[in-house]
């Protein structure tokens, strides 16, 4: 599945960056890696994949959203890991950078 498939039960904007959108709340994701994790007989069995995810929000405290973006991921079959949040002052946004990773060729 992929993310913005696992995402749409949020019911807010998944996109690829740049989010061109008004809403206070929203997510991005972007490729960071895929490679190769098996061979078999020469030839690549299967692959792995790495991605971004952002979830962008002017509502604090947000650590719920977290557990059901996460929780949400992973019953799609993706590995999360929240990274550290930041405050983006010149939007008014906390930003906080996710990565998502899931064997399988899957993309977007």
């Amino acid at each position: 599945m992929t993310i913005n498939n696992a995402l749409a039960a949020l019911k807010l904007p998944v996109t690829h960056p740049p989010y061109k959108g008004e809403a206070n709340e929203y997510i991005t994701y972007q490729l960071i890696t895929q490679s190769t994790t098996l061979y078999a007989e020469g030839i690549e069995a299967e692959t792995s994949v790495l991605y971004a995810v952002d979830y962008y929000t002017k509502t604090a405290p947000f650590a719920e959203k977290l557990l059901e973006i996460k929780r949400l991921l992973q019953t799609a079959g993706w590995t999360c890991t929240v990274n550290a949040e930041d405050y983006e002052p010149d939007t008014g946004l906390y930003h906080i950078p996710m990565t998502a990773t899931r064997v399988g060729g899957i993309y977007g």
